[in-house]
């Protein structure tokens, strides 16, 4: 399994705003004050065209090959 991870667009704008130190700051208190609502808005930037992609790898059980 393929996974978007963070679209292109939002990577660029994060870039440039994590070099507005007040902005920096805000983002790491939301992220220690509400982690749960930062993460349910980042899971909806996760779409094509991404940054990166996460790979998900299975183990087939070892039973299939005996």
């Amino acid at each position: 399994m393929v996974i978007p991870n963070e679209s292109l667009p939002f990577h660029y704008w994060m870039m440039k705003t994590e070099m507005f130190r007040p902005w920096d700051y805000l983002f790491r208190l939301a992220l220690w004050v509400v982690p749960g609502v930062v993460e349910r808005v980042l899971r909806r930037v996760d779409r094509e065209p991404s940054y990166r992609k996460i790979f998900v790898l299975t183990r087939e059980s070892h039973a299939a090959y005996t």
